[in-house]
């Protein structure tokens, strides 16, 4: 193969371009096979040009190692016998549940993290911790303040996934916790070994993945931003790693890490963690086992040259007619493009956390110590609305609780902040007034008749 031919299949990489392969195949077959009625004397700089151009996607940007960890893990054969079973699953799921939007209460997953870090910069705060869990609640509950510039034409399949989550207020042994456990480390940057998963590696020793979510934040390198483990596999590596300085949301961005410090690669990586695929299925016009995601011929990279409608129908007549969703959440595209996700991968997330990973729907490690034996309020016909909410929040009671309900909301480490009395022969209705206290979650614990029940409600600004 020539020097051209060695470049498009990256057995030579020039510095700081690397090109995605199978659109090379297919740009390298038109240029470099025999017989072409085509000239073969063009250049290499006319070429890259034209590659630049539109003809392949310069992977500079977003670095996600999840599918090498998962390409590596599927030679265990239990671990491909079960993502045979998680798809099989997710089919059946979705033919059962074809419409999303009617889909049940909201499922609160409980995430401990692990800060790992070598030097006080790498220690992030608590409060760009906090940033970080508001907009994952944002992004998976489609209340994120970008999410009206999605174009028109995917407005109608934008999903509230019906998913949050929590710092977990209760650890392993039933004590009481911030969620954030803090260990300094002699590892200069981790890689996708998962070293940073065992405390005997420089990391730090995953909790119990039937209960929470482990979260690993640390310096990786090989210009990686995270990577995460497919249900199925191994519980001491279950979980998420993300690059520290990622850590952040629209509001409050991790400094000087532009374009990636708005929160979007914690989204993309839960995504992964939950089931989903790259939107391109991680092949050229590849499948992502979701109806409503348009097909992709490949990743799309950076933002301010997406426009849609962008690549009508690379892979085939009917397959892309509306453009490929480049502002998916499962896309490579910078965070300020990432804003969606879709109904159908919502069905997919909630058929994981329905099956591979329904032991979280019973997790207590959102539930502060002072409650016990709490029922979900929505179980028992109590609703809160709006949720997420800016400060105001509305509670409706059904009218089979006839009497005093008694309602505490309480902060994420269980201090009361209010407490109110309904008599239900008066009102079925409450308002409450959260406008003057921090963003962040909080819990509404009812109790009618000695029994408890809860709901837990984001404050989002």
């Amino acid at each position: 193969m020539n020097l051209l031919g060695r470049i498009l299949f990256k057995e030579i990489v020039l510095p700081g371009i690397i090109i995605y392969s199978d659109r090379c195949y297919k740009f390298a077959h038109q240029f470099l096979t025999p017989n072409k009625k085509m000239k073969r004397n063009i250049t290499l700089l006319t070429i890259m040009a034209m590659m630049m151009g539109g003809f392949a996607y310069s992977q500079t940007g977003r670095t996600c190692g999840t599918m090498e960890v998962y390409h590596e893990m599927m030679k265990d054969p239990e671990f491909a016998k079960n993502i045979q079973l998680i798809n099989e699953q997710a089919a059946q799921y979705a033919d059962e549940n074809a419409n999303h939007k009617e889909a049940g209460a909201t499922i609160t997953i409980p995430v401990v993290v692990h800060v790992v870090y070598a030097n006080n910069a790498q220690n992030i705060s608590t409060t760009q911790i906090q940033a970080q869990i508001n907009q994952l609640n944002a992004d998976f509950s489609a209340t994120n303040t970008d999410i009206s510039t999605v174009p028109s034409v995917f407005q109608s399949v934008i999903a509230n996934t019906n998913i949050q989550f929590c710092l977990a207020v209760r650890d392993p042994n039933g004590n009481s916790t911030d969620g954030i456990i803090r260990k300094q480390t002699t590892v200069s940057s981790f890689s996708l070994s998962n070293a940073v998963k065992y405390d005997a590696q420089g990391g730090s020793n995953a909790w119990p993945r039937d209960s929470y979510l482990n979260l690993w934040v640390c310096n990786l390198g090989s210009n990686l931003l995270g990577y995460a483990q497919f249900p199925g596999g191994t519980a001491a590596t279950d979980g998420v790693v993300i690059h520290y300085k990622s850590v952040g949301s629209i509001a409050q961005p991790y400094p000087g890490f532009s374009p990636y410090n708005l929160g979007r690669t914690g989204s993309h990586e839960i995504g992964h963690w939950l089931g989903l695929y790259h939107i391109w299925g991680d092949a050229s016009c590849g499948n992502d086992q979701v109806n409503d995601t348009p097909t992709a011929e490949a990743p799309h990279y950076g933002c301010g040259t997406l426009i849609h409608p962008l690549h009508v129908n690379m892979c085939g007549a009917g397959t892309s007619p509306n453009g490929e969703m480049f502002m998916n959440y499962m896309d490579y595209s910078d965070d300020a493009c990432l804003k969606m996700f879709t109904q159908g991968q919502a069905t997919r997330m909630n058929s994981i956390l329905n099956n591979a990973r329904s032991p979280l729907k019973l997790s207590n490690g959102c539930t502060p110590l002072g409650i016990a034996n709490a029922f979900d309020a929505e179980s028992a016909g109590i609703t809160f609305h709006p949720n997420p909410s800016q400060g105001l929040v509305f509670m409706n009671i059904p009218e089979n609780m006839t009497g005093i309900v008694k309602v505490n909301v309480m902060t994420s480490t269980g201090s009361v902040i209010l407490t109110r009395q309904v008599n239900t022969r008066e009102s079925l209705k409450a308002e409450f007034n959260l406008s003057d206290y921090a963003n962040g979650l909080y819990l509404f614990d009812i109790v009618f008749e000695d029994r408890h029940y809860s709901k837990r409600i984001s404050i989002e600004r």
